[in-house]
Parts: C-alpha cells; sequence; structure tokens
C-alpha cells in the first residue's frame, strides 16, 4: 500500500508525479527489483502528433525509476511495435511485469497488427533480466481454444474490435500457477454498451495460457447491484483512475470478511457488475477496504 499511499498523497496537492517533455504519458504499471529500486512503466506518444487521439496509435513504453516513489527519472523508450510484420506491429497497450520462476522478469501487453487494422487485440510476452532491455517471446493469449465463445470476437456490427486487452497478471492465491486478468467483451448482451467483461486465463508456466469463462460482466442502467457470495473471491476493474492498483477486497458478507480476490480497482460511474449469488453495490466497495497486498503483486 506504499505507492498507494504515496499516490493519494500527491493527488490531493494535485503535484503530478512524472511528466516528460514533449509527450503525452498515461496508463502506468508498477514493480520493485531486487535493490528496491521502483520502475513505472507507461504509454507515451510524442505531442508533435497534434491531436491528442492519435496517440493510441502512435504509441511506445517509457520508463521512469525512483528509490522512494517521489523522486522518479525518466529512462527513455524502453519498447516499441515490432519492426517485422506481427500481431504487435501497430500498437503495443498497456501491459504487466512479474518476478518468473526463473528469477527474471516477465512482461505482458496488449498487441494489435497492421495488416488487421488494430481491430483484434492480442496478449504478448517479453522477458528481461534488468527490466530495461525485453526481448519478445511471441503470442502469450489471443481468442482461441476452449472457453473462446464466451468472449466477443470481432463483430462489426456490434463493437468496432476484438476486445482482448490490459492484463494483470499474479500468481493464483488459491492453487499452482498464475491467472491473468484482462479486459474483454461478452457476446451475449443485445446492449453493445453492456458488453463489459473481466475475462479470465490460467497458466502453469507464464507461458502456455488457457482461457477461462470470464470472472464476471459489467451492465449499465439500473438493473440492480452487481452478487458476490459469501466468501467468494472477486476481481473489480480500477479504468483509468487506480489503473494497475493491486490489493485485496474484504467484503464482510454474512458476519465474516470475503477472502477477496487482488483488486485492480472499483469504480461506481460504470454501473453494476454481474456474477452470482449474493448483492454488494460498488458504492459500498470504499478505498478503506484496500488491504496490503501480497508482494508478489509488487
Amino acid at each position: 500500500m506504499v505507492f498507494f499511499q504515496q499516490w493519494l498523497a500527491m493527488r490531493r496537492q494535485r503535484h503530478p508525479m512524472l511528466t516528460v517533455e514533449g509527450k503525452w504519458i498515461w496508463d502506468s504499471w508498477y514493480c520493485r527489483d531486487d535493490q528496491g529500486l521502483w520502475h513505472a512503466f507507461f504509454l507515451q506518444a510524442d505531442r508533435s502528433l497534434g491531436n491528442p487521439e492519435l496517440r493510441h496509435w502512435n504509441v511506445t513504453w517509457g520508463l521512469a525509476t525512483s528509490p522512494d516513489l517521489r523522486k522518479w527519472t525518466y529512462r527513455g523508450t524502453v519498447f516499441r511495435p515490432s519492426k517485422t510484420p506481427s500481431f504487435d506491429d501497430l500498437t503495443i497497450w498497456t501491459g504487466c511485469v512479474v518476478r518468473n520462476d526463473r528469477n527474471s522478469w516477465t512482461l505482458f501487453y496488449t498487441g494489435t497488427s497492421r495488416a488487421e487494422e488494430g481491430k483484434i487485440q492480442r496478449i504478448g510476452r517479453a522477458s528481461s533480466a534488468d527490466l530495461v532491455h525485453w526481448r519478445r517471446q511471441g503470442l502469450a493469449l489471443e481468442r482461441t481454444g476452449e472457453n473462446a465463445e464466451y468472449y466477443e470476437g470481432c463483430v462489426p456490427r456490434r463493437w468496432k474490435d476484438c476486445s482482448l486487452r490490459d492484463p494483470w497478471v499474479i500468481r493464483d492465491p488459491e492453487g499452482s500457477g498464475w491467472l491473468m486478468y484482462f479486459t474483454a467483451r461478452s457476446p451475449m448482451p443485445s446492449d453493445t454498451n453492456a458488453s463489459g467483461a473481466i475475462g479470465v486465463a490460467h497458466s502453469h508456466d507464464l507461458v502456455n495460457w488457457q482461457l477461462q469463462p470470464p470472472l464476471c460482466r459489467i451492465f449499465r442502467g439500473n438493473r440492480g447491484p452487481p452478487s458476490l457470495p459469501a466468501g467468494r473471491q472477486m476481481v473489480l476493474p480500477l479504468l483509468h483512475t487506480f489503473t494497475m492498483l493491486v490489493g485485496r477486497i474484504q467484503t464482510q458478507l454474512s458476519g465474516r470478511a470475503g477472502s477477496g480476490h487482488p483488486l485492480s480497482c472499483c469504480r461506481s460511474s460504470l454501473g453494476a457488475m454481474e456474477t452470482s449469488g449474493r448483492s454488494i453495490p460498488i458504492r459500498d466497495i470504499r478505498l478503506r477496504d484496500i488491504c496490503r497486498a501480497p508482494s508478489y503483486t509488487w
């Protein structure tokens, strides 16, 4: 929670954590190396583009480091779209970095291709020994195989793209291997604005991933609060405001705390979230419910 406390203090002071001259920067994620140095990865694009909407299609990754989460040093560009035809030769969007079992680092990121005009999102993988120099390891996850039917593909009459992006990877807290959560869409709702979903995949080795049915769907309107079984673990999406903050949520259902899924965010403006079981409104989930994150999430 150190990072969150520092972030909240700066937010109250309206003091930016980091600015990079001549660039737009957005969507950041963090890790800490063995020497205690914090690494902040973020999306960046040149302001010379003029139109800020163009930044999404002209994106690279920047890196900044800090010993204390207060003073940051910009280290330049560390990751770019592929120079050769590939699933990620057009854009590389939001990702995450984890320490793997070989005592090096693995990153997961969103990629789109020129050949598909950026309409198909996939998740790629790369590795590094020093968090600065990254070697691509190919595709990690796409909408294929078992359970793919739970996720919406590229259906132009419904939506502009096939959404499978913004991965967040953690060790499975209830078993072996790893879990990946990601932004996705469900093919079921007739209202295309009600199709948001939190996707899940599982891996034993960070290399081979298997899609699982979505954890939950987000729906708009006043169709009731989200549901959460007593003691059931759950992930909530924190969009834009606290992107990639990970902690644990305790729901106090049935007189006892729920075990809590790693928390990626909560924000009530999206409406409610739908799973199954007992109900708990998003508005009742407060920042005070975010507990100290397990060490593997940082």
